[in-house]
């Protein structure tokens, strides 16, 4: 193999290195920030599911029954 060639070889291994490397890098990146949504996310339904619990377990509410009509044929 001459010198020449392998210096190519070389060449092109490199910018396929740096071009792998740059999308491993841009992936990072993405699942770094779904990361973060998830964990809002997941915080957000927390304090929902703390509000229900509060809401649910209180005695001072009155207790609402909403009759549904019935369907009509």
């Amino acid at each position: 193999m001459s010198a020449t060639l392998v210096q190519r070889v070389y060449q092109t291994a490199v910018k396929e290195i740096g071009a792998v490397t740059g999308q491993l890098a841009n992936t990072q990146i993405g699942i770094i920030n779904a990361s973060h949504n998830i964990r809002l996310a997941l915080d957000d339904l927390r304090a929902v599911a703390d509000k229900m619990e509060i809401i649910t377990s209180c005695n001072l509410l009155p207790d609402i029954q909403i009759e549904i009509p019935p369907v009509r044929t």
